[in-house]
C-alpha cells in the first residue's frame, strides 16, 4: 500500500527530531511508532521515541538513534542503519510544519488500517459469515488509535471560565441541563435532577427482587432503548401494559382465566386500553442484541436522529461479548469497561442490571452490601452509581428470616392495600448524597409505588 504513505512527511517529521530533540515533547503522546508506514522510518522514530522515555533522557542524533536501532535488532545490519540515519539526518533539517506533517501521517495510518480491514471483512466473507459486530469494533479500535489530537488541554483557568459561565447559564435558566429521569422523586432528587450522560449505574439485587420491573419504570420514564438479554420482548411489553393497568399479568397469558366473564373482561379491558397508552411511550425495547458491539451500534444509529436519552440493560452477567483467554472476574471487568465506554463516548447515562454473588443469602437479614458484587469484576470500581435492591418480604417466604409486619409491609392510607416494601439503597454516588429509598412493591402486577419520606 505504497500509495497509502507519505514518505516525504515521514521523513520530515524525524528529520524534524534530528534538528530539535525537543519537538518530541511535542509527539511522543500524540504520534505513535505504528503510524509510519514507511519500515525504516518507523524504526528510527521508535528509537528517537525509547531515547526520549529513558531516564535521564537521550537526544535523538545520528549516533544515538543507529545505536538504539542497532540494539534493537540485535546487532544486524549496522553499516545499512548507520546509512539510513545519517542521510536523513544530514538532509532534513525542516524545524516548521510539524503539527501538518504529524497530521498527514495519522490520516495515511488510518487509511491503511482501513483499507486493511476491509480486505480482512472481504476474506471472512467468502471464507464464512463473519462476525460483523466484532468486526466493527476491531476496525474502531484500531482506526481510533490514530486519531489526530484536534487542540491542546485547556488550562485550568479556561476551563473554569468555562464552567463557570455554563453553571450561571443554567442558574438564570437559559440552559437547560440534559438529564434521564427515573420517575421515583427522591431518587432523582438524590442524583441530582436525575441521571446524567457519561454516568454508569448498576443495579444490584439476587433474583426475584424486581429489578427488571425497576429498570422499566425508570426507563419509560424519557428515551430509552432498554437492552433485554433475559426475557423476549413480549414478556416486558405484557408487564408495562399490566403494570399500567394495574392488573395480574397472565391477563394477557391466560385466554382460560378462572374467574367470571364479567371480571376477566373488565380486566382484559383495562389492559388493552394499558396497552394504547404504553405504545405512545418513548421506550424502545431490543431482545435480539447480545454484546456491547451491537449495543453500541443501536445506540449511535438512534442518537443520529436524536431519539435516546438513556440506555438500559437487563443484565451484565448475560453479555456475550468475545474476550478469549479470560478468567470471570477478567471477563466481567473488561465488559464493565466497555460499558462504561459506551456512556462516555455516547455521553448518555447507562444502567445496567446485575446479580449479586450468594454471599448475600448467608448473612443474618440477608441485607446486600457494595462487597457482594466483588466477585463480578470492577463494577464497582467503574460506576458512578451503586443501587443495591432488598425486599425483606422474599426472604420471609423462603424462611431465611423472621417475618417482621413493620419491615416487610407499608400501609399506604386507610383503605388502600398493603404493598410489600423494597429498599433501594443508593451505596455509592459520586455526584450526591447516597441512603436508601423505600418503594412500595405491588407483585400481582409487579409494580412499585412511591411512598411518603
Amino acid at each position: 500500500m505504497t500509495d497509502l504513505i507519505n514518505l516525504d512527511a515521514e521523513r520530515a517529521v524525524v528529520g524534524a527530531v534530528f534538528s530539535r530533540p525537543d519537538a518530541m515533547a511535542e509527539l511522543a503522546d500524540r504520534l505513535p511508532p505504528e503510524a509510519f508506514g514507511d519500515r525504516q522510518c518507523r524504526w528510527v522514530y521508535k528509537a528517537m521515541l525509547n531515547l526520549w522515555n529513558k531516564s535521564p533522557r537521550v537526544p535523538a542524533d545520528y549516533i544515538t538513534v543507529p545505536a538504539e536501532i542497532v540494539t534493537a535488532m540485535g546487532g544486524k545490519s549496522e553499516a545499512a542503519v548507520l546509512e539510513f540515519v545519517t542521510g536523513i539526518a544530514t538532509e532534513y533539517y525542516p524545524g516548521y510544519g510539524l503539527d501538518a506533517h504529524t497530521d498527514l501521517i495519522l490520516e495515511m495510518a488510518r487509511r491503511r488500517t482501513l483499507a486493511e480491514q476491509a480486505a480482512g471483512l472481504v476474506k471472512a466473507a467468502h471464507d464464512g459469515e463473519p462476525d460483523l459486530d466484532a468486526a466493527l469494533t476491531t476496525l474502531r479500535q484500531r482506526v481510533e488509535a490514530f486519531r489526530p489530537v484536534t487542540a491542546d488541554p485547556l488550562s485550568l483557568a479556561e476551563q473554569m471560565e468555562s464552567f463557570r459561565e455554563l453553571t450561571l447559564r443554567k442558574w438564570s435558566g437559559e440552559y437547560v441541563e440534559k438529564l434521564a429521569t427515573t420517575g421515583i422523586k427522591r431518587f432523582d432528587r438524590m442524583m441530582a435532577g436525575g441521571l446524567r450522560g457519561g454516568q454508569v449505574m448498576y443495579l444490584g439485587a439476587r433474583p426475584s427482587m424486581g429489578k427488571t420491573a425497576l429498570m422499566l419504570r425508570m426507563a419509560s420514564q424519557s428515551r430509552s432503548v432498554f437492552f433485554s438479554l433475559e426475557m423476549p420482548k413480549e414478556d416486558l411489553l405484557n408487564r408495562l401494559a399490566s403494570t399500567l393497568a394495574g392488573v395480574s399479568f397472565d391477563i394477557a397469558m391466560d385466554p382460560d382465566l378462572m374467574i367470571d366473564v364479567t371480571t376477566r373482561d373488565t380486566l382484559r379491558s383495562r389492559w388493552l386500553d394499558a396497552s394504547y397508552e404504553v405504545q405512545t411511550w418513548p421506550l424502545t425495547i431490543v431482545d435480539d442484541v447480545w454484546d456491547t458491539a451491537g449495543m453500541r451500534r443501536i445506540v449511535e444509529r438512534m442518537q443520529q436522529d436524536g431519539a435516546v436519552d438513556a440506555v438500559y440493560v437487563d443484565h451484565v452477567g448475560i453479555i456475550n461479548d468475545r474476550i478469549p483467554r479470560a478468567s470471570l472476574y477478567e471477563r466481567t471487568s473488561e465488559i464493565s469497561h466497555r460499558i462504561k465506554r459506551l456512556a462516555m463516548d455516547c455521553r448518555l447515562p447507562v444502567v445496567a442490571a446485575t446479580q449479586l454473588n450468594r454471599e448475600v443469602e448467608n448473612r443474618p437479614g440477608c441485607l446486600p452490601y457494595m462487597s457482594d458484587m466483588r466477585n463480578a469484576g470492577e463494577l464497582e470500581e467503574d460506576a458512578h452509581v451503586v443501587a443495591l435492591m432488598f425486599r425483606r418480604q422474599y426472604y420471609v417466604d423462603k424462611g431465611m428470616v423472621k417475618e417482621d409486619p413493620d419491615q416487610d409491609w407499608i400501609h399506604p392510607t386507610k383503605g388502600d392495600p398493603s404493598w410489600q416494601k423494597v429498599s433501594i439503597n443508593l451505596a455509592k454516588n459520586r455526584n450526591g448524597e447516597t441512603g436508601a429509598i423505600d418503594l412500595g412493591w405491588e407483585p400481582r402486577a409487579m409494580r412499585y409505588h412511591e411512598v411518603a419520606a
